[in-house]
Formats: structure tokens, sequence, C-alpha cells
């Protein structure tokens, strides 16, 4: 008698761009690396989808953005004992300088490949 497989679930990541374009570019490439997406324009929504109980594996998050940046919303994840992982992403890596950030950061612009490399390491870094 042989065995049932057990399905595996799909990886979850959570996207959250202000910049349209970016965001769906994140989403495609990820989408085609094997993980489920869903997406934020920004920092509220991005809550509002992690509190509604959706499954998210990672965060992938701007870090400046308008009404709530990803500093903001990594500290309201971590209030809230939200704690899936978070790669930060930024087209201004020198402001960086003395932050206190709770994940990696990948540097805008980057490759696609270096996108899901980054995923991937983020989820390891928790694990």
């Amino acid at each position: 008698m042989s065995a049932t497989p057990v399905p595996t679930r799909t990886p979850t990541v959570l996207v959250v761009d202000d910049e349209e374009a970016i965001r769906v570019l994140m989403r495609e490439v990820l989408e085609a690396a094997g993980y489920k997406v869903y997406e934020a324009d920004e920092g509220f929504q991005a809550l509002s989808i992690l509190l509604q109980g959706r499954s998210v594996d990672i965060v992938v998050t701007d870090i400046c953005m308008p009404r709530m940046d990803g500093y903001e919303l990594a500290a309201h994840m971590a209030a809230l004992s939200l704690t899936m992982p978070i790669l930060f992403v930024t087209g201004y890596p020198t402001d960086l300088e003395g932050s206190r950030l709770t994940g990696p950061v990948l540097p805008k612009p980057f490759r696609p490949e270096q996108l899901v490399a980054g995923v991937r390491q983020a989820q390891l870094l928790r694990a």
C-alpha cells in the first residue's frame, strides 16, 4: 500500500510598495518562482491583510512610502506579535546608516533573481 502524498502549501509573500509598477514586477517575479502573492500599496493596507488572518510567510516591503513606511509597518507587526520575516527594499540604501531594521535589505534596482534569492534568504534567517 502506498502512502498518499501530503500536499504542500504554496509559500505566500505579501509585497508592499507604493509604486505600482515595482509592486507588479515583484509580484510577477515571485509568482514565476512559485510563490502566492498578496499586494498592498502602503503599510496600513498591509496590516489590514495581515490582520485578516491570511497565511503570509514573508513580507517584502519598501522602506520609503507615504502614510506608513516600512519602519512603521515592521514596528506595528512586532507590536501585534506578527513574527513572519521581513525583507526590506529601498532605492535609498545610503539612508539606512544607524537604522535598526528587523530583516535584510535589498537595494533597488535589483534583478529578478536577486529578489527571489532575498526572499529565500530572509525565510531561512527566521527558520
